[in-house]
């Protein structure tokens, strides 16, 4: 099967990055195993996958989580690119027309919802089945969060106001630079608690307004909180933080930067879905408030 364009593109990203892996930074334990493990679902971003995001699931799932990391069927994910086929953008859509890319991402949008549907299903029937792996028995299901990268967090922004029945089970939501522009406006405003962080790549660029007034508007529930980590790239939550030589990195060595997010992703967890009081926590001093003050 002869592999061209974006088929070619992601079966070369599956072939150096799938099954990789480094250790996790060291943690304490998040919640008490007999009151059931909390959960995070967690969405790719656009030429993604699970498979990429191996650092940043193992980290969350050090502190006693059950990470459910998804693999979007709407086009966007490598590992469906020989089934499905990579959706690209028309050429006639122009990018600084953000209705034209709202309208051609709809579809992405609509599957992603289908698809969380499909997960929130199974792990449900996961739960209840006798003889599922004790890893599914563990899990408490009224003790979620969703969390995604790039246009997986923009997903997990319309998925939050999807209104969908499983969303009663949420506690809060992460998103890690966001990207906001393909994001249906008006914003409908959530009632989660969200923690955001942007790369100072996605805090500095151009469409850093439009992130600001998504969080604003959508993302403002009183235990809301958002950052950006400053001379970082988008790439900072994927596992090419890692894998990639440190002299292609912005900033040098990304290891002080990545345990900014990592220190804020635990205090929001623990606050929001740990059954023992939260500690009151400092921001990690590379932390920096979004919108740019």
């Amino acid at each position: 099967m002869a592999l061209t364009g974006g088929r070619l593109f992601g079966y070369m990203l599956d072939l150096l990055f799938a099954g990789r892996r480094v250790a996790a930074i060291d943690a304490i334990n998040l919640a008490p195993a007999h009151h059931g493990l909390p959960v995070v679902v967690f969405s790719h971003g656009l030429l993604g996958s699970a498979w990429y995001y191996t650092q940043l699931c193992r980290e969350i799932a050090s502190w006693g989580a059950v990470v459910v990391a998804v693999n979007h069927e709407d086009g966007t994910c490598t590992d469906d690119v020989g089934r499905v086929g990579y959706l690209r953008p028309p050429k006639t859509l122009q990018y600084g027309d953000r209705a034209q890319v709202q309208a051609f991402r709809q579809q992405c949008f609509a599957q992603r919802n289908d698809d969380m549907q499909t997960v929130f299903n199974f792990l449900t029937e996961a739960r209840a089945d006798p003889g599922a792996p004790p890893v599914f028995r563990a899990m408490n299901l009224d003790n979620i969060v969703l969390a995604g990268h790039s246009f997986g967090a923009a997903s997990t922004v319309v998925h939050a106001a999807s209104g969908a029945a499983h969303l009663a089970r949420v506690k809060g939501l992460l998103l890690y630079d966001v990207w906001a522009y393909p994001v249906p406006t008006p914003y409908a405003r959530l009632p989660f608690p969200t923690l955001s962080i942007l790369s100072g790549q996605f805090a500095h660029n151009g469409e850093a307004s439009v992130a600001a007034e998504l969080l604003e508007g959508a993302a403002s529930a009183p235990t809301s909180t958002s950052y950006y980590v400053p001379d970082t790239g988008h790439q900072l939550w994927s596992d090419f933080t890692f894998l990639t030589p440190r002299f292609l990195q912005r900033g040098g060595d990304p290891r002080e930067r990545y345990t900014a997010w990592v220190a804020a992703t635990h205090a929001f967890l623990d606050r929001h879905v740990s059954l023992r009081p939260a500690e009151a926590g400092v921001p990690h001093r590379l932390l920096k408030p979004f919108p740019l003050q």
